[in-house]
């Protein structure tokens, strides 16, 4: 798997943390919804109020919020 470090499920996506990288996937297809750069390896992955929030092994915090109308 290319983002082999956590996974969480929120709702019908599945967001995966790989080295420098985090992805969505669309649960019933596998298709890759969306993927961002990370600094580091995304070990925690967090989904509350609207918006995903990664950890990563270099001690950063990254926050990522759909756009008004997604």
């Amino acid at each position: 798997a290319d983002c082999p470090h956590d996974l969480i499920l929120a709702g019908a996506t599945l967001f995966a943390g790989g080295d420098d990288r985090v992805t969505a996937f669309a649960t019933a297809t596998g298709k890759v919804l969306w993927s961002a750069a990370v600094t580091g390896r995304a070990h925690g992955l967090v989904v509350a109020n609207g918006r995903l929030f990664v950890s990563t092994d270099r001690g950063t915090i990254h926050c990522f919020q759909m756009a008004a109308g997604e």
